[in-house]
């Protein structure tokens, strides 16, 4: 009898080892998922907290390397000389072409103008911020659709009363970050 329970137990225990050793390895995964989720959203929620912070202070530049015009087509651009900059109630739009000539001195066009509607969107949980705004000034009549993901990427979308879209991609920055340089006022 004694041998029979020895067999019977070490069998068990044979069958139930694995079984316990998986669900010991089980639980640290499942904890480690977990508290790279947690991680993962705590990085966000402080990424967003930054972002809103830049559109709430009106002090920040979206610098473009990317421009599509209506059509879709697209262009490269140099971040430096490509800009939209929203400073208070100022704004400026700067698109400047490589190895073209234009009206800035830099290859495009530079329009100024003052924010007169200014209205940020800030997005559930995870989903990125936006803002509506409206420009007015010499040259420029235009509504800014802004979009703000938190890894510091924008797309601006600059929609103009003649009828004209162009939409800037790019990396967000405090203006106080940024290093532009500014062509002559088109208008």
């Amino acid at each position: 009898m004694l041998f029979k329970s020895f067999i019977l137990s070490t069998i068990l225990t044979a069958l139930l080892l694995p079984v316990s050793l998986m669900s010991q390895d089980e639980i640290p995964r499942k904890e480690a998922r977990r508290l790279e989720k947690e991680n993962r959203l705590e990085e966000e929620n402080k990424q967003k907290k930054e972002m809103l912070g830049l559109l709430y202070s009106r002090s920040f530049v979206i610098m473009a390397d990317e421009v599509r015009d209506q059509t879709g087509q697209r262009m490269f651009l140099t971040p430096m000389t490509n800009f939209v900059s929203i400073n208070g109630n100022e704004a400026i739009v700067q698109l400047s072409i490589d190895h073209m000539v234009g009206w800035n001195g830099l290859g495009g066009i530079t329009l100024e103008g003052l924010v007169s509607h200014f209205r940020i969107k800030e997005g559930k949980e995870t989903r990125p911020a936006s803002a509506e705004i409206r420009v007015t000034g010499g040259g420029i009549s235009a509504h800014l659709f802004l979009t703000v993901f938190y890894d510091r990427r924008a797309t601006i979308e600059l929609a103009g009363d003649a009828g004209y879209n162009i939409t800037f991609s790019g990396i967000m920055q405090e203006t106080s970050e940024s290093t532009l340089f500014k062509g002559r006022t088109t208008y």
